[in-house]
């Protein structure tokens, strides 16, 4: 059992998973970066919004008075 337990990976199977982990980096890069691109133009959004209603609330002042 102690085999099992203290048994070197051969090479193959640590590119392998040097592989598989730097895919999975590249993947989670990936997404945080999509994230961060979604955030800013969510903030653009809100800003633009704001400002739209801020003009319409004014015409709406001045329309009423």
């Amino acid at each position: 059992m102690s085999d099992i337990l203290t048994r070197q990976l051969g090479k193959s199977s640590v590119a392998a998973f040097t592989k598989e982990l730097n895919d999975l980096l590249d993947k989670i890069n990936e997404n945080g970066r999509l994230t961060r691109e979604a955030d800013k133009e969510i903030k653009r959004l809100r800003k633009q919004n704001d400002k739209s209603f801020e003009k319409m609330k004014k015409a709406v002042e001045l329309a009423t008075q």
